[in-house]
C-alpha cells in the first residue's frame, strides 16, 4: 500500500487533485510526467517535474516506483512572465 499522506498535504491544494490522479495513472501505465507546486521545507512552494516509472516483478505487480524530481520554479516564472507580457501585448495592440 502506497503511504501519500505527507506528500498529499505537501503538494498545493491547487494541484493536489490532478496530482494525486496522475499518481494513480503511473501505477496503471507504468510511467508518466508531472509539473505542479510542492511545499518546500522553508514553506514556500516551488513547482515540480515529476518523472516516474513503475519497476513491476515477474507477475507484473508493481514493486517500485523510481523517478527523478526536478525543481522547475525558475522555467515556470520564466513562461508566465512570458505569457503576461504576450497578454499586455494583446491588449496594447486590440485598443
Amino acid at each position: 500500500t502506497l503511504r501519500l499522506g505527507w506528500w498529499r498535504e505537501a503538494v498545493h491544494p491547487e494541484d493536489r487533485d490532478r496530482a494525486v490522479a496522475a499518481a494513480a495513472q503511473v501505477l496503471r501505465a507504468g510511467s508518466g510526467t508531472l509539473e505542479f507546486r510542492i511545499r518546500h521545507k522553508n514553506g514556500d512552494y516551488r513547482w515540480v517535474e515529476d518523472i516516474r516509472k513503475v519497476v513491476r516483478d515477474e507477475a507484473g505487480r508493481p514493486v517500485e516506483v523510481v523517478g527523478a524530481v526536478t525543481d522547475i520554479t525558475q522555467r515556470k516564472r520564466a513562461e508566465l512572465h512570458t505569457l503576461a507580457v504576450a497578454r499586455l501585448g494583446n491588449r496594447l495592440g486590440s485598443g
